[in-house]
């Protein structure tokens, strides 16, 4: 057995399930195959193509054994993806293969006549989203906004990872939950919002990695007035792949940030590139975005994030275990509501769960069946479960209450949910949240 290093953060849901050793694990993914449809009736929508491919980008790296693209795939891409000029052009890009026997579909639109085989179609209008059987053909509904496109996009991925691993449910019942506002399930009164001026993107793995993703497909007319701080001192490892969206297999051994700021710059943002640490020195100048995405996943970390001057933190966290590596919350900090008074360290906890991993039968059984292999076997065991179709839908939360407060309303405190069991998002909102004018560099029409 050799491990692919690019699957370590995926590889650990098979013993840590109980469904095999690691070898009947990295098959198993390793021949997961993927289709993602996307119907001529509906490809010029942009929410159809960030849905496609958001499916994609994410789906390469959890179906293992290949994903492709079929339907519209000569169609004008009108997502700001350069140099790319066609929706096939940016899948291959993104890792899409041609000629892929899908075991699992996701349809976007339409799905040709006698389709065989398990499918889930993704579904949008304005802000709101969620998925729909394959039997239902309810037409899509209003698809200007990307963002109702690249959570849909990453929702019917985790659908069909959900059935992969057994479950005989998913894909059978319809879903629908607003972005904007989950409590009332609704679209804005208004149809015009503000996108953010400037951002501070601290952590360019999984996390960091499906914020610029997800704010990269924004309709930005001159993206040379946005501003970008890109934050990270790591390099990247093999074992990133699997998880970091905009990372590429000859990305190894680079910054995080070196590899951020060039794709920041083929967008034609202006960017500003850190490749410090984030520590209890950091402190924001006056000049610098006020508005920090957190993609820390230390919580001795992000507790320093009230320290360092910004107006309002955007801080996420994921799950990290077999059991809820598919739950999120994102929580909106400023000076009222602080991450050192609500985040709880659990390094105690974190430790307990590699000593308990390590001593898992699977585990042992793989180290004694393949010694050379007890480095990378004891790194899978010390890991935590991760995977990008759960990272990129919380950015998309994330995002949402950017434009929230550069369009000058109050972002929810918190949002929590699972995407295994969507549409349920659990919120707070403080009535008493007044925001700042942070400025905005133009509006979109959803």
């Amino acid at each position: 057995m050799k491990i692919d290093q690019e699957t370590t953060r995926l590889l650990k849901l098979y013993p840590e399930s109980g469904l095999g050793d690691l070898e009947e694990g990295q098959a198993f993914f390793n021949r997961l195959t993927l289709e993602v449809h996307l119907s001529v009736s509906d490809s010029d929508q942009p929410a159809a193509q960030a849905a496609a491919l958001t499916a994609v980008v994410t789906g390469v790296r959890s179906f293992r054994g290949g994903v492709c693209l079929t339907g519209a795939t000569h169609e004008k891409l009108l997502l700001p993806l350069p140099p790319h000029k066609t929706m096939e052009e940016a899948a291959s890009s993104l890792g899409a293969k041609k000629g892929v026997k899908a075991d699992y579909s996701i349809v976007i639109g339409y799905a040709p006549p006698n389709r065989p085989g398990w499918a889930v179609r993704p579904w949008w209008d304005g802000w709101k989203v969620g998925l729909r059987p394959l039997g239902d053909d309810q037409p899509l509904g209003a698809g200007s906004n990307v963002l109702a496109g690249v959570a849909a996009g990453a929702l019917a991925v985790s659908e069909a990872f959900k059935r992969a691993l057994g479950d005989p449910k998913a894909g059978r019942a319809s879903s629908c939950v607003s972005i904007w506002d989950p409590v009332r399930n609704s679209n804005p009164d208004k149809r015009e919002v503000y996108l953010p001026k400037s951002l501070w993107a601290l952590g360019l793995g999984n996390l960091g990695q499906a914020y610029l993703w997800t704010f990269g497909l924004l309709p930005f007319k001159e993206p040379q007035q946005v501003e970008l701080l890109l934050q990270d001192f790591d390099y990247v490892q093999p074992s990133k792949y699997g998880t970091s969206v905009l990372t590429g297999h000859a990305d190894a051994g680079a910054r995080k940030s070196k590899i951020m700021e060039e794709w920041a710059l083929r967008m034609g943002f202006k960017v500003t590139r850190n490749d410090r640490a984030f520590d209890e020195h950091t402190r924001r100048r006056h000049f610098e975005p006020s508005v920090v995405l957190s993609g820390l996943d230390n919580i001795v970390t992000r507790k320093l994030l009230s320290k360092a001057n910004f107006d309002y933190v955007i801080d996420a966290g994921l799950g990290n275990t077999a059991r809820n590596y598919h739950l999120y919350r994102v929580n909106v900090f400023d000076e009222n509501f602080k991450p050192e008074d609500t985040l709880k360290n659990d390094g105690s906890a974190e430790n307990e769960r590699i000593e308990s991993n390590k001593a898992l039968r699977s585990y042992r059984e793989a180290v004694r069946k393949y010694p050379e292999e007890e480095c990378g076997i004891a790194e899978i065991a010390g890991a935590g479960v991760a995977v990008p179709f759960v990272s990129v839908f919380t950015s998309v939360l994330v995002i949402t209450q950017a434009i929230r407060m550069a369009s000058l309303e109050p972002p929810f405190r918190t949002l929590s949910g699972s995407t295994m069991e969507f549409p349920e998002i659990r919120t707070h909102f403080d009535e008493k949240l007044k925001v700042k004018n942070l400025g905005y560099s133009e509006s979109m029409l959803w």
